[in-house]
């Protein structure tokens, strides 16, 4: 990807600023347990970043028992959980740099807001943010799609003017070309190269420290 003179950047969470899937997998198989679901360590990889409901749906539950799983794993998550991760290295580095360089940073995530929220204020993180957005069940705001329009309606951005999304899978990729911005994939995440060049990212980051020279640029 160009350089297109980005100066509003939206992060995803998980996957891309922090590795949340001890505490993720976890909750979700204790859920899926509840529901009479052993899954796999190897199968619960695909269920860290994208929306709850549509993780449930692909271990084979129906939407009249999906709200209630999620409603499980949520229980679970915030209970014992939420804090079983570790924030990837150079990632508080890179937020410092980026602010200091001037540029806005806003979090998007389909993580419910409240847990983005607690995650990024108990790691000292969320000084670094213009403004946290994440998903809510109560208010039907669930896919990536969902979370970026709410943030820009919140903030008063131009998602079309100077912004960027960052993120590990495709809904980051798919959310930010509905709202109009590019989308930078990052591989050291949850998601595959395959995934994303597939789902059209615009650009793609090895590491945390060539995410952040692309997002200088």
């Amino acid at each position: 990807m160009d350089s297109m003179g980005q100066h509003t950047i939206f992060f995803d969470l998980d996957g891309t600023l922090i590795d949340s899937k001890p505490g993720v997998t976890k909750s979700f198989s204790r859920a899926l347990r509840d529901f009479g679901i052993d899954a796999s360590p190897d199968s619960l990889q695909k269920v860290i970043g994208p929306p709850l409901g549509d993780s449930f749906r692909s271990f084979g539950l129906q939407d009249d028992t999906v709200n209630d799983a999620v409603a499980q794993f949520t229980r679970y998550y915030k209970a014992d959980g939420i804090f079983d991760l570790s924030v990837y290295e150079g990632v508080p580095e890179m937020l410092q740099t980026l602010r200091g360089a001037g540029k806005r940073l806003f979090l998007a995530t389909s993580k419910q807001e409240d847990s983005a929220i607690r995650i990024l204020e108990h790691f000292g993180l969320a000084p670094c943010f213009a403004g946290i957005t994440g998903a809510s069940t109560a208010l039907n705001r669930l896919t990536k799609t969902d979370v970026l329009r709410c943030a820009c309606e919140r903030y008063g951005v131009d998602a079309g003017a100077g912004c960027v999304m960052a993120g590990d899978r495709e809904h980051d990729v798919h959310g930010a070309h509905d709202v109009g911005m590019p989308c930078i994939g990052v591989l050291y995440g949850y998601g595959t190269r395959r995934e994303l060049e597939e789902a059209g990212a615009d650009a793609l980051a090895p590491s945390v420290a060539d995410l952040e020279t692309r997002l200088l640029a």
